[in-house]
């Protein structure tokens, strides 16, 4: 399935991404102890702390609001991730 067929579910899953991730952010500044993929998500966004006020909203922004200077760091962030 491409986004083309079901765009609400992109969307949907778009929104729930970007929901755990910045969840994932506070956890992480709390303290909280992570595991796994949560542990290595929020390693990377400690590295890159400029975004940090982008974290804090991450489930707020629009795509334009997320954006810097032609970059989506969630996008970036993302794919270091998996790499």
């Amino acid at each position: 399935m491409n986004k083309q067929n079901n765009p609400k579910a992109m969307e949907n899953l778009k929104a729930a991404t970007r929901q755990l991730a910045r969840l994932t952010w506070q956890m992480a500044q709390s303290g909280a102890p992570l595991k796994g993929e949560q542990a290595t998500l929020a390693k990377v966004m400690r590295e890159h702390l400029e975004y940090a006020d982008i974290w804090e909203h991450l489930d707020e922004l629009s795509d334009e609001e997320i954006e810097r200077d032609g970059v989506n760091p969630h996008h970036s962030c993302s794919d270091a991730r998996c790499s």
